[in-house]
């Protein structure tokens, strides 16, 4: 079997003030290239999967008027 991709997801529950918290969710599909190990997909899709979430929070939060950026 000759495995083409990698599916990841992730979530985050961030606590806020007043009790409230938000929760930031993040999916993503990874091609594997020939001669790639999965450690090598691995890690790259981390570090992307990390972005994406930096990113949605950051805009969750602008949305909110709770990013002190």
């Amino acid at each position: 079997m000759k495995v083409t991709e990698l599916r990841l997801g992730c979530s985050h529950t961030v606590g806020l003030p007043n009790y409230s918290s938000i929760k930031v969710e993040a999916s993503l599909v990874v091609a594997v290239e020939e001669g790639e190990t999965l450690a090598d997909v691995s890690a790259r899709a981390q570090v992307e999967l990390r972005r994406v979430l930096e990113e949605t929070y950051r805009a969750q939060r602008r949305k909110e008027g709770t990013l002190d950026v």
